[in-house]
């Protein structure tokens, strides 16, 4: 039985703590290497009990905690028996890379004879795509595991069912759903992704637009000119019929001096009046001229995106 074979041969508890510190791309700690050391002892109790789960996670940490082929070889060991054939090759690759820099030449041959084992029952997807869209992402079971990249190359995976995406931007996605079993491989031809054509936007006439907003502005503030204007000329020639009519200031219209300083007041706010009247009404008229030549550009662009998009 492979399993027997392996945890007997590595002798793995009496040799970790060599292990680690043997490892060159980590620098380990007396305490780490205690909390892999427990990890692992409980790992092996849990893989003894056929409990592979989770026994290849008390694996991983005990790897995580203080770097070890003889945990990887085992959670590969788990990963296989789990019908993980994938996440079984990969650990047990792992574990030769240490074996190797470190010198261990019964986990080098173990881990040999593991991959031995479990490549012949490796399960692949192959995507493939005649023409890929720039951007494109290919997802499996929601992980990104490439873009243009891995077209054509086969990737092994876990067997199973899952659903692999291919999505570019600006374009529809595409999406199918692969049944993969042991040594299998499947191909994935992506077609052609659709692009994304963004409809017209029909500009609306209750949108705020700054012009119209000016127009109506300037053409209320000319309109209130106008009747500031118009009110003060009336006052100013009242003011000055009744300066005239005074026969204390101005006997038969013969005005004294301060009867004349008055007149020439009075003419001065008609002067004011008038500048009133004149400014008004050319900011009244400007304000609806921007009213109304915006209005007919707002409607003659709906007109145009009404047609663009296909209503006539």
């Amino acid at each position: 039985m492979l399993f027997c074979a392996v945890v007997g041969a590595l002798d793995v508890g009496t040799a970790f703590g060599d292990e680690a510190e043997a490892s060159s791309s980590k620098v380990v700690s007396a305490d780490q290497i205690a909390i892999a050391e427990s990890l692992f002892t409980a790992a092996k109790e849990l893989q003894e009990a056929e409990r592979w789960e989770q026994a290849a996670a008390k694996f991983e940490a005990s790897h995580l905690a203080a770097p070890s082929a003889s945990a990887l070889l085992n959670q590969g060991i788990c990963f296989d028996r789990l019908g993980r054939t994938a996440s079984a090759w990969a650990a047990f690759k792992a574990a030769l890379r240490l074996a190797n820099q470190n010198g261990e030449d019964l986990k080098i041959a173990k881990a040999k004879e593991l991959l031995r084992d479990v490549e012949p029952r490796l399960a692949s997807i192959r995507v493939r795509a005649v023409s890929p869209p720039p951007g494109l992402v290919v997802r499996r079971a929601g992980v990104d595991i490439g873009g243009v990249a891995i077209l054509g190359t086969a990737l092994p995976v876990d067997p199973g069912s899952f659903v692999v995406t291919a999505e570019a931007p600006g374009h529809q996605p595409y999406e199918t759903t692969v049944e993969l079993t042991a040594g299998k491989i499947v191909d994935i031809d992506v077609p052609t992704l659709v692009a994304v054509v963004s409809e017209p936007r029909t500009p609306s006439t209750s949108d705020p637009d700054p012009w119209m907003i000016g127009g109506a502005v300037g053409a209320g503030v000319g309109l209130a000119v106008l009747a500031v204007g118009a009110t003060l000329g009336g006052v100013v020639l009242t003011e000055e019929q009744t300066l005239l009519d005074d026969p204390a200031l101005c006997p038969a219209h013969a005005c004294s001096a301060e009867g004349l300083t008055r007149v020439d007041e009075a003419r001065t706010m008609a002067t004011v009046s008038t500048a009133l009247l004149v400014g008004g009404s050319l900011l009244s008229l400007g304000g609806a001229s921007i009213l109304v030549v915006t209005f007919v550009t707002r409607t003659d662009a709906s007109d145009v995106a009404l047609r663009v998009g296909g209503v006539f």
